[in-house]
């Protein structure tokens, strides 16, 4: 019988983190033109709960997005996790400066 590999809890962790992190601001600089390509009208929404947001599937799409990538970004510690691998790649070298997201 063939034995599974295993990944331990903190390496998976570790590289979903990243992925997630680098995902999450792909998709946060790409969404302005993505955004005005398919609701143009975009720019006089006054809130998530507006009419525009609500009848448009694409816009309820990247706010669920969006939301769950912040909500990501706050309950995770994405710096650390980047740490931790710039450590692996490069032992020795001072870590980044920290720069944490304000709670809201």
């Amino acid at each position: 019988r063939a034995r599974r590999p295993y990944v331990p809890a903190g390496e998976l962790r570790l590289h979903m983190d990243l992925y997630i992190a680098t995902m999450g601001l792909a998709w946060l600089m790409e969404s302005p033109a993505r955004i005005r390509s398919c609701l143009p009208s975009a720019a006089i929404v006054i809130g998530p709960r507006d009419p525009l947001i609500r009848d448009s599937e694409t816009a309820r799409g990247f706010l669920g997005i969006f939301t769950a990538f912040f909500y990501l970004w706050r309950t995770h510690d994405f710096g650390r996790s980047l740490d931790r691998m710039l450590e692996r790649l490069a032992p020795g070298v001072a870590p980044r400066t920290v720069i944490t997201p304000a709670k809201g």
